[in-house]
């Protein structure tokens, strides 16, 4: 994490505690919208609709998009950290999604070494 992405965290915590939200999930619905949907988090489609509105209202119509990052930095963090479970996956085939790269496989090698043939003599 850096320190734009810690900082932008810490906002959402202290919108939560203004707004007097209490929920697991970092980015919630606000005050306004209907109590059941208050502590509920907010889906990609709401935020990819969400930002599509404001490219068109900017005047960029669908010049720009939304995108999924997660790849991305589960990618990252297994190039840099190695196997880790970050993701929270459950299943190594989630895991293996999740990466943009995958591990070579490991193969058997077809080198001999004199002294292994020597004691096999």
């Amino acid at each position: 994490m850096n320190e734009d992405l810690a900082d932008l965290w810490k906002w959402f915590v202290e919108f939560k505690r203004k707004e007097a939200i209490i929920s697991e999930y970092l980015l919630v619905y606000p005050r306004y919208f209907d109590k059941r949907s208050r502590d509920q988090q907010v889906k990609h489609r709401t935020m990819q609709a969400a930002w599509r509105d404001a490219c068109k209202t900017a005047g960029y119509g669908g010049m720009y998009h939304l995108r999924d990052l997660r790849k991305k930095g589960l990618t990252e963090e297994f190039l840099s950290q190695g196997e880790n479970d970050k993701g929270g996956h459950e299943t190594q085939a989630m895991r293996n999604h999740y990466r943009l790269i995958k591990p070579p496989k490991r193969a058997r090698t077809t080198i001999r070494f004199e002294r292994e043939q020597k004691l096999s003599e």
